[in-house]
């Protein structure tokens, strides 16, 4: 009977053995996740602040491309009258011309 208890007895301080082994590589590999959540936390961040300088350049680019836009209707409109001044200009060149050559 006392060899079933010390049977007993070693199996169960090997187990407590075995428990604590255990127990030592789960805090072991949460200290480990610990470390890998803090760099995907870190990555995730940086992500983040990537995405707002990305969002700032885009809305950057919108408000450049709009003063563009009106930029390009300003002389557009500007071109318009210029070419209808220059017409005007040339057809009275023209008349003036005529009354010269034809001695009116």
């Amino acid at each position: 009977m006392a060899t079933k208890l010390q049977d007993s007895l070693v199996r169960k301080l090997q187990e407590n053995r075995e428990l604590k082994d255990t127990i030592k590589d789960l805090h072991i590999q949460a200290a480990k996740d610990a470390v890998f959540l803090r760099q995907v936390q870190d990555e995730s961040a940086n992500f983040e602040l990537a995405l707002n300088k990305c969002i700032l350049a885009k809305a950057e680019l919108n408000d450049k491309i709009e003063q563009l836009q009106d930029d390009l209707q300003k002389y557009m409109n500007w071109y318009s009258r210029t070419k209808t001044v220059a017409q005007a200009l040339g057809e009275a060149v023209y008349f003036l011309t005529k009354e010269k050559y034809d001695g009116k």
